[in-house]
């Protein structure tokens, strides 16, 4: 998956930042009904498709992996992390889109029709604590807060795939639900800096 298309910065971001910024959705997690999704954990099959993920960032060069605070993201970029031989570390602001209160969707159908129409509908509340449009705020916001406490290096910022899309979508002119529904876990956004435009997706 990629494009070449040109894209425009989110909140106008001033032109501050050169080089790339890599997007990375965590790997593979073990579902739990007794717990929400923020607090899944990488699975051991999971771990090993990531350390297998690694060898396709290599030529990216990450120079140092942030991560979302829920524990499946950080399992992921300390497996990544350490097969590269870069630091990593948890950076507030790159969580998921937060819905806490939804409980356990046992239909992925059900769990699907309500991601799409958030992306579809980024105002619309009834999915969760936030809005789409919060959600994009505030990672937007824990974005330019990393870019600026790291600069000159290239970070891989290690996060998931609602809040993902919803960034990229609000940067560049793509169909906001294919592009979640064909991302895989892990999978990597390579984006240009300092505007946001995607120049390719990496799937596992």
């Amino acid at each position: 998956m990629g494009t070449g298309t040109s894209g425009r910065s989110p909140g106008g971001m001033p032109a501050l930042f050169a080089g790339h910024l890599l997007l990375i959705r965590h790997g593979p997690s073990g579902a739990r009904s007794d717990l929400p999704a923020s607090a899944w954990e990488l699975t051991e099959a999971g771990t090993e498709v990531c350390r297998q993920f690694a060898g396709r960032l290599l030529a990216l060069r990450p120079g140092r992996f942030l991560a979302s605070q829920e524990p499946k993201a950080l399992a992921t970029a300390a497996t990544l992390a350490e097969a590269l031989n870069v630091p990593y570390g948890p950076f507030p602001g790159l969580e998921e889109h937060a819905r806490e209160t939804v409980g356990w969707l046992a239909s992925p159908a059900d769990f699907e029709e309500a991601v799409a129409r958030l992306l579809r509908e980024p105002d619309w509340r009834g999915f969760g604590e936030e809005s789409g449009a919060e959600a994009l705020d505030r990672f937007r916001r824990a974005i330019l807060a990393a870019l600026g406490a790291f600069p000159g290096e290239r970070l891989a910022l290690v996060t998931h795939g609602t809040v993902m899309t919803l960034f990229l979508a609000a940067a560049n002119p793509l169909d906001a639900v294919a592009y979640w529904r064909a991302l895989t876990m892990p999978a990597c956004a390579v984006l240009a800096l300092p505007g946001f435009r995607l120049v390719d997706t990496l799937l596992a």
